[in-house]
């Protein structure tokens, strides 16, 4: 049931620099094992099921 349709991850790293954070790390695998990336071993993944997104994925292209 997990959709992210309200994430905005720009906006989310844009109070983590105003914030004063010096690095960011994001959460890979869920509680539950579902990788939050695009995974070739594990078929539970984000971009499968949930929200339909690679999180990590997208979490990089805005860090960098």
């Amino acid at each position: 049931m997990w959709k992210a349709e309200r994430w905005q991850p720009e906006q989310l790293m844009d109070l983590y620099v105003k914030a004063g954070a010096k690095y960011f790390h994001a959460l890979g695998c869920h509680h539950d094992n579902l990788d939050c990336f695009d995974s070739t071993y594990n078929r539970w993944n984000t971009t499968r099921v949930g929200p339909m997104k690679d999180i990590v994925g997208t979490w990089e292209k805005i860090v960098r």
